[in-house]
């Protein structure tokens, strides 16, 4: 993941899409113009079971660029198989319902990687002391599909 120095960078549009393809701007933030910043924005409630999001850079003489989308699954029916618990969590967190060959990964909500794991288990658990307050993505990802849930870890 490359991350931006914010040289010359006027702001952030956050884009929304259904389908991965047509998207729609949903809100803006400016730029603070550092060379390390956190941001936050909260989208809107959505009634469709897949999302995915993405941002537009844009810089001060109008140029722009996309970062990589998230999708984000937001079906409680499809998702059941999955379960994270406890869900917010302090130190750990369960995972069950893994259809075993697949990968973890635990993201912050800018996209950032925080946790990597290649598992085959049906169950796995996962030491999260060391992460900061807030929220993460927990993605699980196999060949045929990605799951997202979200994680609160306080």
């Amino acid at each position: 993941m490359a991350y931006c120095r914010e040289i010359n960078t006027s702001g952030f549009v956050i884009e929304k899409s259904t389908n991965g393809l047509a998207f729609d701007a949903i809100g803006t933030v400016a730029a603070k113009g550092k060379s390390s910043n956190n941001y936050d924005f909260m989208a809107a409630p959505t009634n469709s079971p897949v999302n995915y999001y993405r941002l537009k850079m844009t810089d001060r003489d109008g140029r722009f660029t996309y970062s990589n989308s998230l999708r984000i699954n937001n079906n409680a029916t499809e998702d059941a198989a999955l379960s994270v618990f406890p869900n917010p969590a302090k130190d750990q967190i369960s995972v069950s319902g893994l259809s075993g060959k697949g990968q973890i990964r635990i993201l912050d909500t800018r996209g950032k990687l925080f946790n990597l794991i290649n598992t085959n288990a049906q169950t796995l658990t996962i030491d999260i002391s060391k992460y900061a307050v807030g929220l993460y993505i927990l993605q699980y990802i196999t060949e045929q599909e990605t799951i997202s849930q979200k994680l609160m870890k306080q």
